[in-house]
């Protein structure tokens, strides 16, 4: 607190162990500034899809399915060796292409975002398989123009710009979508999310005119 006494002159003084109330009242802002300044504003969000059941029912269906096609495949090999070239090479071609089909389209089957603030920071990650992660997208607050629900009237006005580039990284029709425009160097960028209250009131307290909830 030294380094604030020098003001105390111009509002009151020191008596004792008791402040003058002008004193008191000038400390409790320049406190509270300086609080508020070193703030840590953090927030994290999970998006799942509605049905996330009936996906990872899919992606193991679609896993047992790559394995008995993978088995179809050896067994044309088996055939070739045994002689069986039509019944082989058919098997082969059937199999292998079904395989390798299924066994990539399953990972693409359970999908969840993350969206995480942090330091003056948005990302946003996208989850395969509840194990895979993949960066998809980061934010500098001080990029973002607007946060609005997708009802609001600006949200046609930064579709329509020339050149917008954009990122969709919502799961549900059903759910209360925003949108980010932002313009990272010669970029400008569409972001659509569906974050709950609480994140939009945590961006919020960091920039009041950047959120319109």
């Amino acid at each position: 607190m030294k380094s604030l006494m020098p003001k105390y002159g111009a509002l009151g003084s020191v008596r004792g162990d008791r402040l003058n109330p002008l004193t008191y009242l000038w400390m409790r802002g320049e406190v509270g500034r300086l609080l508020d300044k070193n703030m840590d504003y953090s927030f994290e969000q999970t998006v799942h899809h509605n049905n996330g059941a009936k996906d990872k029912f899919r992606y193991q269906f679609l896993n047992i399915m790559a394995f008995l096609f993978a088995i179809g495949a050896f067994f044309g090999f088996v055939q070739l060796l045994g002689g069986k070239m039509v019944v082989g090479v058919l098997q082969i071609v059937l199999c292998v292409p079904a395989a390798i089909f299924t066994f990539i389209y399953k990972d693409h089957m359970v999908i969840e975002f993350d969206y995480s603030f942090y330091d003056d920071e948005l990302k946003f990650d996208k989850i395969l398989n509840l194990k895979r992660r993949k960066a998809m997208l980061a934010l500098k607050v001080e990029r973002i123009s607007t946060i609005a629900p997708v009802s609001d009237p600006r949200f046609a006005e930064v579709q329509s710009k020339n050149g917008i580039k954009t990122y969709n990284f919502t799961l549900n029709e059903d759910a209360d979508i925003y949108f980010i425009y932002a313009e990272v160097s010669s970029e400008k960028l569409l972001i659509l999310f569906e974050p709950k209250m609480e994140f939009l009131k945590v961006l919020r307290q960091v920039r009041p005119s950047m959120v319109k909830l």
